[in-house]
């Protein structure tokens, strides 16, 4: 770490302690919560003699606020509206009982109880029990209110007050029982900024409705809650002077869409300036050169993605202008996203994937917008052919039934690598849209440090590990430094074939080097791989080739060095022979299914090269 760096980051962790100790004060010192009688003078142009009724009819008979057809009428909505109504919903893959008030503090799959209590200037992210299985994140997607969403959707598509009614008794529980500054779902500013987002949303769907008895009494409520969302939040903006991420912009999003949603706030013009030209600046400083976001994982790409298209929305209901550079950004981050998705529209999960969504209606590619010529030329991001994001390190070979992902580049947030995985040179491979290899995702963060290195490890990846040590060594849960230093050495795409190599010299502190070369021919769907191996001493070496949990043993058939799987094939030199173990997969972050992989031992004498290939069968 440089001196100039690290004397930001002490002024800035000196900062951050002094507000952290102003909130702490204060917190002790008044009740944090706020009241109608809270909302008069906070409301722009409204007589001390006022009270908060005359604030709600104001707002209500404002012009419709954003997100009113945000999530038009879905039949998928309201199987979920009616499982929340029979007092059930999935929370990242399994079942969560709404049982309150304990919905709030105890984790949906262990039952072990957070406390609600601590302000959060005096709160760990892990559990105090450190049960190795506890995880705040499950607690974080409880109280963002995502799954609540479809409870609005269905009172505005049927107008049955039952699902109005349940929003507003989920609303208003959770009110009295997290008050702000307080217990786990005041943590971090992107918290109570989602959360805002996803109320917001569910008010405007209440509100564009005529006809639901509750709706004036729950704003009444409601709209003080907001204000102290948007307070908090511009207090305490997860601005970092290196390394920043989503969480920012999460932040900055919510004051946007907070003030869209209430302009008659006082605050509301300073929250709109404050996040409106910083947000166009950290698209700048958080996208690389190929407009892909700088965390270096495709799942928070999509997440920062659907960040960015909220804004816009509430933007145009606003009225509120935003610079033309903005929606172009935006479209470059958008048809990112479909080249590496491709037409099948799967994630390739290169990197952390925490399964955070922000449940838009629209999922892939780009919202129809006028495009400019120079964007017309960008044909490199086809997401039917080739792509090469050269700053991010990402390749994608495809032919028209054959692609393979390749992960060759830098862990992302400026060095921190927070969302970075040892997956230097790993492949993912799909035939006619199937999955076949893939990234074996991530599982979790806090809850199991063990578990947490475990999923990103280089033997987690589709790529080769040398002598059990790693492309990056393993030191903190929360960062990953970069010594594997990967580069792409060769592209080339023609109308007959796409030719990848890269190569880098992690596995410290060994003096090795890895270097891969992907041939794909694109009339025979055929893909030729060239792994080398430079190493000063004998070494042992593993190539591992991760399978989708779709294929198990009944259908993965190995016959001396060949092994054939439905889709495809694949053929290894003579000597080499894959043995199918047993690995971990997580489809969705916090869930682990067993999943098979292919494993080969090769032995390293200096330098050895390894020819293996695939076909589409």
């Amino acid at each position: 770490m440089t001196p100039l760096r690290f004397f930001h980051k002490a002024r800035h962790r000196l900062a951050r302690e002094l507000r952290h100790a102003f909130a702490y004060a204060r917190a002790r010192a008044a009740d944090t919560t706020l009241t109608g009688e809270d909302l008069v003078p906070a409301w722009r142009g409204m007589p001390r003699e006022a009270d908060a009724d005359r604030c709600v009819a104001e707002w209500l008979a404002a012009p419709s606020p954003p997100f009113a057809t945000d999530l038009e009428d879905d039949p998928g909505a309201l199987r979920a509206a009616d499982a929340v109504l029979r007092g059930s919903v999935t929370i990242f893959g399994e079942p969560c009982a709404l049982a309150l008030p304990a919905l709030w503090h105890r984790d949906p799959r262990t039952g072990a109880a957070w406390l609600a209590d601590v302000h959060f200037t005096r709160f760990k992210v892990f559990h105090p029990a450190r049960d190795g299985v506890t995880d705040i994140r499950r607690l974080w997607e409880v109280g963002r209110f995502g799954w609540a969403l479809p409870l609005a959707r269905a009172w505005h598509a049927t107008g049955r007050e039952e699902y109005a009614a349940a929003w507003a008794h989920y609303a208003r529980d959770f009110l009295v029982h997290n008050p702000p500054e307080f217990g786990p779902h005041w943590l971090n500013a992107m918290e109570p900024a989602l959360r805002a987002i996803q109320w917001c949303r569910a008010l405007a769907l209440l509100a564009a409705r005529p006809g639901f008895t509750g709706l004036a009494p729950l704003l009444r409520e409601m709209l003080p809650s907001l204000l102290a969302h948007g307070r908090f939040i511009r207090s305490h903006l997860e601005w970092t002077p290196y390394g920043r991420t989503n969480h920012f912009l999460a932040n900055l999003a919510g004051l946007f869409v907070l003030a869209a949603f209430t302009p008659q706030f006082r605050d509301a013009d300073d929250w709109r300036e404050a996040s409106a030209q910083t947000l166009l600046r950290e698209m700048t400083i958080q996208t690389d050169s190929d407009g892909f976001h700088a965390e270096a994982s495709t799942a928070y790409h999509r997440f920062v993605l659907e960040i960015y298209r909220l804004v816009e929305q509430a933007a145009a209901a606003g009225r509120i202008a935003l610079p033309e550079a903005f929606s172009e950004r935006v479209a470059r981050l958008a048809r990112v996203d479909a080249a590496l998705r491709g037409p099948e529209d799967l994630d390739p999960r290169i990197g952390d994937d925490d399964s955070g969504r922000m449940d838009l209606k629209a999922q892939g590619g780009e919202p129809e917008r006028k495009i400019s010529g120079a964007q017309k030329l960008e044909t490199w991001l086809d997401p039917r052919g080739s792509v090469a994001l050269k700053a991010s390190g990402i390749y994608v070979l495809r032919s028209a039934r054959l692609s393979c992902h390749v992960a060759c580049g830098p862990n992302g947030q400026q060095g921190v690598g927070g969302h970075a995985h040892n997956d230097k040179l790993a492949i993912v491979l799909r035939v006619d849209g199937r999955p076949l290899v893939v990234e074996r995702g991530t599982w979790g963060y806090s809850a199991d440090p063990a578990a947490r290195d475990r999923f990103r490890s280089t033997a987690m990846h589709s790529t080769l590990a040398l002598d059990g040590l790693e492309q990056s060594r393993l030191r903190d849960w929360r960062k990953l430094q970069d010594e594997a230093g990967a580069r792409c050495r060769v592209w080339s795409d023609s109308e007959t074939e796409t030719v990848f190599s890269g190569e880098h010299h992690g596995f410290r502190p060994l003096a090795a080097k890895h270097r891969r070369t992907l041939q794909l021919d694109k009339a025979r769907h055929r893909l030729f791989v060239m792994d080398e191996i430079e190493a000063e001493e004998p070494r042992e070496a593993w190539l591992f080739l991760h399978l989708d949990p779709s294929l198990d043993r009944s259908i993965v058939l190995l016959r001396k060095n060949r092994v054939e799987l439905p889709g495809g094939w694949f053929l290894f030199e003579e000597g080499l022979v894959p043995e199918a173990i047993e690995t971990p997969h997580s489809p969705i972050y916090g869930m682990r299914i067993a999943a098979l992989a292919l494993r080969l031992r090769i032995s390293i004498a200096n330098r050895r090269q390894i020819a293996w290939e695939f076909g589409a069968g």
